[in-house]
């Protein structure tokens, strides 16, 4: 019922983090799973999702939050939030609409400076769609780039982020990555400006992806994953510095169906707060 979401759980300051696995079920609830336990209902209220849902973890001051979007049958962002502790598996209550109107699945951030999740969703115009849910939360608004151009997906976004701590060159900042399926099969990548000028212009790192994307980012580069026409998977690292220099593409192998997830295991000081 589309890629599963990939969450990275902190479990220590010296440990990376932990997976859990979010999938829509054939009965189109959410099911979770780690590598320990297997799968379970994520929600213990009625949850109908179609294609794929996501999911991020922030380290907030009161413990670790995470935070699960998807498309709801109605075509809205429905999520849902919940407690989370490493080596045991989340139960969530009701979700609670994002409102929106989704024609693929989600992706979902924890961007400092906003305090709650970023949502990204490809709308119905053809173009991708934010929203910030800080307060006073901001409304669903076009994705434009720092020289005012939209963006436009195929299959579900992907975005993620790290912090980087008050260390070093770059310490005190929020790399943030947005990747997708672009109109013309390509994968397209825009990051965010880590001094808060906004999103750059797309650039593309080119292969041939099927459906939907995912992206892990670590503090000094990201790894896009991608369903490719042989149907494998694909994967490509992006280095922070130099700007856009990449790895080239090389393959996993395997048979993917409905696109990718993937999620960097970050220890608890890169995970956002």
């Amino acid at each position: 019922m589309g890629a599963p979401a990939v969450v990275s759980v902190p479990t220590g300051t010296s440990s990376p983090g932990s997976p859990i696995y979010i999938a829509t079920g054939t009965d189109n609830a959410l099911y979770v799973r780690s590598l320990t336990s297997g799968w379970q209902r994520l929600s213990t209220g009625v949850t109908y999702c179609l294609d794929n849902p996501a999911g991020v973890v922030a380290n907030l001051f009161a413990g670790l939050l995470l935070t699960v979007g998807c498309q709801g049958r109605d075509h809205v962002l429905w999520l849902g939030q919940a407690p989370i502790t490493a080596g045991s598996l989340p139960v969530m209550g009701d979700f609670r609409s994002a409102g929106g109107v989704l024609v693929t699945g989600p992706a979902v951030a924890w961007m400092t400076g906003f305090g709650e999740p970023m949502l990204f969703a490809n709308g119905t115009d053809g173009h991708v769609w934010i929203r910030a849910l800080g307060n006073p939360p901001m409304d669903w608004s076009p994705m434009t780039t720092v020289s005012g151009r939209r963006l436009s997906c195929l299959g579900h976004p992907a975005a993620a982020a790290v912090w980087v701590p008050n260390t070093g060159p770059r310490g005190g900042t929020m790399p943030a990555l947005f990747a997708c399926h672009g109109t013309d099969g390509r994968v397209w990548l825009s990051e965010w400006n880590r001094f808060g000028q906004g999103w750059s212009d797309a650039f593309t790192i080119g292969g041939q992806a099927v459906n939907g994307v995912a992206v892990a980012v670590n503090p000094d580069s990201a790894t896009v994953y991608v369903q490719g026409t042989d149907s494998g998977v694909w994967r490509n690292t992006v280095l922070n510095d130099p700007p856009h220099t990449s790895s080239g593409w090389s393959t996993l192998g395997g048979t993917a169906i409905g696109g990718t997830g993937a999620a960097a295991l970050l220890l608890a000081r890169n995970t956002p707060p």
